[in-house]
């Protein structure tokens, strides 16, 4: 049977920019407990990984994209694609939401001193539109979903634009990012510039078009040199990005950041295929929205827990585990409670009203 780059081998990639994304988090500031003994003189030989391990946010861009083109070229109406992916985003956001909302309430203080006693500004957190408006967010990693949202409206537009110009749309993308003025589209305080991520959202349309991964699946074999040309390409480049620091000239960074990701998915879905290993980032993976968007809450209230050793490798499995019981437990909730189904069932109303007014 053919090997195809299907869910599964997306699972599997998300498995590892999820791990990618603790260790990021876990170890990107000296400002925690047992600092001086966790990282003796280590910290500035793992520093460099812990900043390149950040590629994982244009991973999961680069997977969004890809995954969201697939569906989209199954020739379904914009307005109705539209509608269905926001719901299904929005569905781990809200129920991931609910769960901090109510843990900073018990831990924290109550949440009304977050919003400043602005309803506007929990009503923007609670449609994740707080990074576009420079308002309180539950969590500093929910800037993402703001970014995912975007996504979401561009994948129309950009998969009709591939299919006029194919693989053209990528230079020519290029050439917009390096001529747009500074100071132009939206800057998170936490994410950056929006634009960082561009690039990594075209290549995702790009490779969904033209079936890029799936023909690389099938059309070569396994060799140690290929496999090794993967990890040395991918370590090379994240090593240029990290020396040119805060320089990106010409949109250098941006570039890299793009082919990283497809070169990530080459490798896992070719390489990563021992039993113990898939199994591992497909649960991963498959529990990475909420993961996503729970740990850090954790890490920034919790470090006594977090940062209990002074290994850093207990650490790092600690925040794993952690991470994992709280999203099986919430996947759980959800389940028992019919989260989903009442979410379906807003959607397919939303739906009703759209085609009344607009088709």
């Amino acid at each position: 049977m053919e090997k195809i780059f299907s869910k599964y081998e997306t699972l599997k990639v998300k498995g590892i920019a999820l791990l990618l994304l603790l260790f990021h988090h876990m170890f990107s500031s000296t400002e925690i407990p047992n600092a001086s003994s966790l990282y003796i003189s280590s910290y500035e030989y793992i520093y460099p990984f812990v900043k390149c391990a950040r590629i994982c946010v244009w991973i999961f861009a680069f997977l969004s994209a890809y995954g969201l083109s697939i569906s989209y070229n199954k020739k379904q109406n914009v307005l109705d694609f539209t509608i269905k992916q926001w719901f299904s985003l929005m569905k781990t956001y809200w129920l991931s939401y609910s769960f901090l909302l109510i843990l900073y309430w018990i831990v924290v203080k109550n949440p009304i001193f977050l919003y400043k006693y602005h309803p506007v500004k929990f009503i923007l957190d609670f449609f994740a539109l707080s990074d576009f408006f420079g308002t309180p967010m539950i969590s500093p990693v929910m800037w993402y979903m703001g970014l995912a949202q975007i996504i979401i409206i561009l994948i129309p537009l950009l998969n009709e634009l591939c299919k006029k110009i194919g693989v053209l749309l990528l230079p020519l993308s290029y050439i917009l990012l390096l001529y747009m003025p500074d100071g132009v589209g939206i800057v998170s305080k936490y994410g950056g510039e929006y634009s960082y991520y561009f690039l990594s959202i075209i290549m995702g349309t790009i490779c969904a078009n033209t079936d890029f991964l799936n023909k690389f699946l099938q059309n070569s074999k396994r060799t140690f040199i290929e496999g090794a040309g993967l990890v040395c390409a991918s370590t090379v480049l994240l090593g240029i990005k990290y020396l040119l620091g805060s320089n990106n000239m010409l949109q250098l960074k941006a570039l890299i950041s793009a082919i990283v990701p497809v070169l990530v998915c080459m490798y896992v879905s070719k390489y990563c295929t021992g039993k113990i290993i898939q199994n591992i980032l497909v649960f991963l993976g498959r529990y990475s929205g909420i993961i996503y968007m729970t740990h850090m809450f954790f890490i920034g209230n919790f470090p006594q827990i977090i940062y209990w050793s002074p290994s850093c490798i207990l650490n790092y499995l600690s925040l794993i585990i952690i991470s994992i019981i709280v999203a099986k437990a919430l996947s759980y909730l959800q389940k028992m409670s019919h989260f989903n189904k009442l979410v379906e069932r807003i959607e397919k109303y939303i739906i009703t009203i759209t085609h009344r007014f607009f088709i």
